[in-house]
């Protein structure tokens, strides 16, 4: 059972902002392997504006869709910046 996960968040947008996408990872412990796994959960389109409330809904549902309580994430790294 992973016990801590680190989230990161990569949002880009297409010449002329026609249109923006969001990727949200996850990197883990997996003690099973021994191994340190990134997997990525969820590629999506967003739509304008990019604030800080829109991003951290689209984050919100991704955790709930993959049953990963937010208790369980130690770091968010997101656009050059840790949170």
């Amino acid at each position: 059972m992973v016990r801590r996960v680190m989230v990161c968040l990569d949002g880009w947008s297409k010449t002329n902002l026609s249109a923006s996408f969001l990727g949200i990872s996850m990197c883990f412990y997996d003690p099973v392997s021994a191994k340190v796994r990134h997997v990525v959960l969820q590629l999506t389109q967003i739509e304008h504006p990019h604030t800080a409330a829109i991003l951290a809904e689209h984050l919100e549902q991704c955790l709930e869709e993959w049953n990963t309580s937010s208790t369980k994430v130690l770091m968010i790294v997101t656009m050059n910046q840790i949170w």
